[in-house]
């Protein structure tokens, strides 16, 4: 997550959703004293309790709209323009299975997910990611309340496109590297089995976002402060905390 008081906004960072290329061009624009060493000093004297003044969210890439909601003053949080990038759910999953390969030195990896370094089946992988719990992209957006949080939403699949009238927005260059590829594609083959999983699991991002099963919709259905009465459940069992890697076994 970037929150910057100079340009007053908090992006949201959705993982693999080209948020490190979006990320690496807002940088520049986070709260200075994220990287100044007196508060380096003092979060590590303080830890969970450091105030906002001091507050790190740069390294701290994937937290919720609700984590910021607790740690910032209402009065930055609700006038800050608060955005995301999000991606089709088919290509989402399977870029976070890519990357899952493509990172089997990390430990934690090597021993979690096990099962998909010796099957590398898609297919296997997201019957397990369904099984333990779904968390669709949606979620990361919402407050205690199951209210949306995010004032706009962007595409990855206009990245150019859209990154252009963000920076037109914050009033910024437009310079996006493009950093933490992989191959992914909703081209690429997935099963109609892993097809109609996802779309299932997922609903509410398809709904929310405007995609269909198998293309992307350029017509964004998402509405800021709409309640989703269907991931309270996903809240009231892991809260404002979540890891994508991790399993998320949330259900009963």
């Amino acid at each position: 997550m970037i929150v910057s008081d100079s340009k007053q906004f908090i992006f949201l960072h959705i993982p693999k959703t080209a948020g490190t290329s979006v990320r690496k061009s807002l940088v520049p624009y986070a709260k200075p004293g994220e990287s100044d060493y007196f508060s380096k000093a003092l979060r590590r004297i303080m830890g969970h309790y450091t105030p906002y003044r001091f507050k790190e969210f740069r390294y701290h890439p994937h937290l919720t709209m609700q984590n910021a909601k607790r740690l910032m003053p209402a009065s930055r949080f609700n006038n800050y323009f608060k955005f995301a990038f999000v991606r089709h759910p088919v290509d989402w999953q399977y870029a976070i299975f890519r990357h899952i390969l493509s990172h089997r030195h990390i430990k934690a990896f090597e021993k979690r997910f096990d099962f998909i370094y010796r099957s590398k089946s898609f297919d296997e992988y997201i019957t397990w990611r369904v099984t333990n719990g779904a968390i669709p992209q949606i979620f990361q957006m919402i407050n205690e309340d199951l209210i949306t949080e995010v004032d706009r939403v962007y595409k990855f699949e206009n990245l150019q496109g859209d990154f252009e009238i963000l920076c037109r927005k914050l009033g910024i260059p437009n310079e996006l590297p493009f950093l933490n590829k992989n191959s992914s594609s909703i081209a690429k083959p997935v099963s109609d089995y892993a097809r109609n999983l996802i779309y299932d699991a997922y609903r509410l991002d398809f709904e929310m976002f405007g995609y269909g099963i198998e293309s992307v919709d350029d017509q964004m259905t998402y509405q800021k402060n709409l309640k989703i009465e269907q991931v309270s459940e996903i809240f009231s069992n892991i809260g404002e905390e979540y890891d994508v890697w991790a399993l998320n076994k949330w259900k009963k």
